[in-house]
């Protein structure tokens, strides 16, 4: 199948949180995606976008997502998976 327009993911990539959030449903606090798996996700959202045409939207989410060890390294290897005519801004908008 061949679609145009946007796919929009909401990736839970930990559990781990500094914060006890009265409106938050989680009850374990610890757990997190590891690098390996993260990483393979992320390749995995790559080849969906690129087979069916999408442009991609990664919303990280979790606990707090920034607590996650591999953080960081997201951007750098997403800009090594997207495709060459996509758009990346640090704040989620489109530009």
């Amino acid at each position: 199948m061949h679609y145009e327009g946007k796919h929009i993911l909401q990736w839970h990539i930990t559990h781990r949180c500094n914060l006890r959030c009265v409106h938050c449903y989680q009850d374990d606090y610890a757990a997190i995606m590891p690098r390996e798996e993260l990483f393979a996700a992320l390749e995995e959202y790559a080849a969906f976008l690129e087979t069916h045409s999408f442009r991609g939207q990664i919303n990280l989410t979790g606990g707090e997502p920034l607590l996650h060890p591999d953080f960081p390294d997201l951007p750098k290897k997403r800009h090594r998976t997207r495709r060459d005519d996509e758009r990346h801004r640090d704040d989620g908008r489109e530009g």
